[in-house]
């Protein structure tokens, strides 16, 4: 089986817009404890880049035009981000490479091709792939950009014939109400995406992907053969406990 995990930035962060590490190192464990456990093949995108570079830029005003600034901040932040998966992955002796990405390497035949076969690659030996947005070299300006990262992992699920996508941001799954409200429960499957598309908050927070960005995901990818959960990335075990069954979150059949 081969899976696409994506977590978001609003799971990554602390309330204070700190990288939030024991979530980068849990979710590094999770990958690497059920690689070795199933045999399965596991593919990570990661948001958190920009989020990572304002954490280090707290004290210092950068100037300039905004999408500069974004670029330089995930230019800051990504190697600090990689550098905890990598440091995680490792204490579970498992390689990990990282791979970033624009919206150009989905239009290219060739760039697909390659995209396809380096993937195989890592894994035939045993490597999870990292994938995050190239924000330093992307922009909307160049229309190169992903939407957000919900996109990135709908169209890696796409091309590399994923079996499973499992989308971890902080809320327990797609709700029947608004997160804020205590009495919201989660819906545990949704079958008609339409029918919720256009009655949902998109609020993003930390992040540009809001629940809208996510079930236009589950849209894209169910339409492909690919089932897809929306489930808690802050609680340890989620991804654990997704891959073993257990009914939790909200899953999206594939058609």
């Amino acid at each position: 089986m081969k899976v696409v995990v994506k977590i978001g930035s609003n799971a990554l962060t602390t309330e204070d817009g700190q990288l939030n590490k024991e979530v980068a190192a849990g979710i590094a464990k999770e990958i690497s404890e059920l690689k070795k456990s199933t045999g399965y093949d596991f593919v990570l995108v990661t948001s958190g880049a920009v989020s990572t570079g304002k954490s280090v830029t707290r004290s210092q005003v950068l100037r300039g035009r905004n999408t500069a600034i974004k670029q330089t901040l995930a230019a800051i932040g990504q190697p600090l981000l990689m550098s905890s998966y990598a440091e995680a992955f490792s204490s579970s002796s498992v390689v990990c490479a990282q791979i970033l990405l624009t919206r150009n390497d989905f239009l290219d035949d060739e760039r697909k091709k390659t995209l396809r076969e380096i993937v195989r690659l890592m894994f035939a030996n045993g490597i999870v792939p990292v994938m995050n947005e190239n924000d330093a070299i992307s922009s909307e300006e160049l229309l190169n950009a992903f939407t957000d990262n919900d996109q990135l992992a709908a169209l890696v699920s796409i091309l590399i014939k994923v079996d499973k996508l499992v989308v971890l941001t902080d809320v327990d799954g797609f709700l029947d109400g608004s997160p804020s409200n205590p009495s919201s429960k989660v819906i545990p499957i949704i079958k008609n995406i339409d029918d919720y598309l256009d009655k949902i908050d998109n609020a993003a927070g930390n992040g540009r992907g809001g629940m809208r960005s996510k079930l236009r995901t589950a849209k894209m990818v169910t339409a492909e053969g690919v089932g897809m959960h929306i489930a808690n990335g802050r609680k340890m075990g989620t991804l654990t406990n997704i891959m073993m069954g257990a009914k939790i979150g909200t899953f999206f059949p594939s058609d």
